[in-house]
């Protein structure tokens, strides 16, 4: 079934419910007044026939256009932007400096009363603390002609015989007293008898002991003793 025919079927549905209804309340009207009951009114229903709707149009297809052709697509690489160089800051000129004004100098006051006068009987100075002088040592002294005149006593013959010559080398310890308390061979000459007789010599002969601030103090030296052949 149509819409349409429904539709009408239901109208004429209802309009015959509300007949029907009028028709009862007029009854009971009429019962309640002894009034002789209406005849119901005759509804005619005439049902139309829905005239069949023209055919409807089928909808066209839609003419699809023809694809455009495609342009070739070029890959754009991205350009690499160089960064900026940071330029320097300029620095801001230094304020120029104003001269300052010179402080102004205080003028003593008439009502003031002048200053004492400083008297001339201050104590000078204390003279200040001389620090005390290094000791002056002085080591032990030989008398070169002395030693000389010695070496030429204690010369052995048998040295000069054989013309044994050459110069001996003693580490010598003096006592205060100017004598020596230990002889020893620092470096021999190559012949045994000039050692011994320079040993000999060193503890025989008399030194100038060392000093210290001008008193005797015992010290050692190295003492070089030469035997020597003149012509």
């Amino acid at each position: 079934m149509k819409p349409a025919s429904s539709s009408l079927f239901a109208l004429a549905a209802a309009a015959l419910h509300a007949a029907l209804i009028a028709l009862a309340i007029n009854g009971l009207r009429a019962g309640q007044h002894n009034v002789p009951p209406r005849r119901p009114a005759q509804v005619q229903v005439q049902l139309l026939r829905e005239q069949p709707k023209a055919a409807e149009k089928s909808p066209a297809t839609p003419v699809q256009p023809e694809p455009l052709p495609q342009r070739p697509v070029h890959e754009h690489k991205p350009r690499t932007i160089p960064k900026p160089k940071p330029q320097p800051r300029e620095q801001p000129a230094a304020p120029a400096k104003t001269p300052e004004a010179p402080a102004p100098t205080a003028q003593p006051s008439p009502d003031a009363a002048p200053a004492p006068a400083r008297s001339n009987n201050t104590a000078p100075p204390a003279p200040a603390a001389t620090a005390p002088a290094a000791p002056v040592k002085r080591g032990v002294f030989v008398d070169p002609t002395y030693l000389a005149t010695e070496t030429e006593k204690w010369y052995p013959r048998q040295a000069k015989r054989y013309g044994d010559q050459g110069t001996v080398l003693l580490h010598v310890t003096v006592s205060p007293a100017g004598r020596a308390e230990k002889v020893e061979l620092k470096k021999g000459s190559g012949y045994p008898l000039l050692d011994t007789a320079a040993i000999d010599l060193a503890k025989s002969i008399t030194y100038r002991p060392a000093t210290l601030d001008g008193k005797p103090v015992s010290d050692s030296f190295n003492l070089p003793v030469t035997f020597q052949l003149h012509d």
